[in-house]
């Protein structure tokens, strides 16, 4: 409480809540032989056991960087960030120093490509092992960031068969290819491709359109989504999302991006849309935590907004000690009278039970009950 008072009159005063939380417990994380989903099950399994994925998009650089390894004291902000957000996976990006495609004829090229991404993402593989985090390995290689991005299947499918037995291989990714004007049936050649390599670490297709994501999901075995416009749409908008994947990929492991950064001056995040979002999230059965939190063209990020950072480690807090029941309890039907604006679960493990719930109903003073 902060006031300000005078002759022993109070001026003015203000309230707000600090959650103030103890470090993160620090494991070393096992070396990953598989990554599955189960099915009738929720979230991710790292051989066989449910893991918890906490992750800060684009970190710790600001956008894209070439070299995971290069950035200045990576290893003092993954320590960093592992104690205070939790987070257990980085993002393993080479998108500068290959052959390009239109200065070699395809004979030339290939082989020289495979043996830079083979050597580059073993780098930081290593990296990563040896900073006990684990690896989300790009899939775009130099060729999907372009506003018209279209994947090489044939050049990702050897690249993978060098590394796929990395014990910090995690997952294979690829973000949004709808913006970048990447067909479906492109991104069904890379999914093929990899899976036809290495069957046992998932393929992750990032989704962001919710008239065309459908069109994409039988070639990802994660059903995953960055949620645009945010802040600008309600809770309610988020779980018409959340509802249409679901509807078309049911029994694949969800989840969708907590967005913690906003383009340009218009309106940032707050505490509200964040931790509402997350707890819509897992109502709806994510068992991971995804921020996307830095972004180069923008002046609004988690580096900038310290109450952002406050509430990304509140989440990831939260989601860290939910994560141990949630994987034990089952859901339980539980109707209540309650507002349609509010989105609810009981969950029971036999013993104890917990309940989920949210909406983005503002109370009034008229209010009652």
């Amino acid at each position: 409480t902060v006031s300000a008072e005078k002759n022993g009159k109070i001026l003015c005063s203000s309230e707000k809540f600090i959650y103030r939380h103890l470090s993160v417990k620090l494991e070393k994380p096992a070396a990953i032989k598989t990554v599955t989903g189960k099915s009738g099950k929720r979230g991710l399994y790292v051989n066989d056991k449910p893991f918890l994925w906490i992750n800060l998009s684009g970190f710790p650089y600001t956008f894209i960087s070439p070299d995971l390894t290069v950035y200045p004291d990576v290893e003092k902000l993954i320590l960093l960030a592992r104690k205070h957000f939790g987070i257990n996976t980085l993002s393993v990006i080479a998108n500068s120093g290959f052959p390009h495609y239109d200065r070699l004829p395809r004979a030339q090229f290939l082989p020289q490509a495979v043996k830079f991404f083979t050597e580059s993402y073993s780098k930081q593989l290593d990296f990563c092992l040896k900073n006990q985090m684990y690896a989300r390995v790009s899939t775009h290689m130099g060729s999907g960031y372009a506003r018209k991005g279209v994947p090489d299947p044939e050049l990702a499918a050897k690249v993978y068969e060098n590394i796929k037995s990395h014990p910090a291989l995690f997952a294979y990714t690829y973000d949004e290819p709808e913006p970048r004007r990447c067909p479906p049936e492109a991104i069904g050649k890379l999914y093929n491709a990899i899976k036809a390599v290495d069957k046992n670490h998932p393929v992750n297709i990032n989704l962001c359109v919710r008239h065309t994501f459908k069109d994409y999901l039988k070639y990802t075995d994660i059903a995953s989504y960055d949620f645009y416009p945010f802040p600008h749409s309600d809770l309610k908008y988020w779980q018409v999302y959340n509802s249409e994947m679901l509807k078309h990929k049911p029994d694949a492991p969800f989840a969708a991006y907590l967005q913690n950064f906003q383009f340009g001056t218009t309106e940032f995040p707050t505490h509200e849309n964040m931790y509402g979002s997350f707890v819509t999230n897992f109502i709806n059965g994510s068992r991971s935590v995804w921020f996307f939190t830095y972004y180069a063209n923008s002046l609004q990020t988690l580096t900038t907004h310290p109450y952002a950072q406050s509430t990304v480690r509140l989440i990831s807090n939260h989601a860290i000690k939910l994560f141990p029941f949630l994987c034990e309890a089952k859901e339980v039907k539980l109707s209540l009278k309650a507002d349609s604006d509010i989105l609810y679960q009981y969950y029971s493990n036999g013993q104890e039970g917990f309940g989920l719930m949210v909406t983005d109903h503002v109370p009034s003073s008229s209010d009652t009950g």
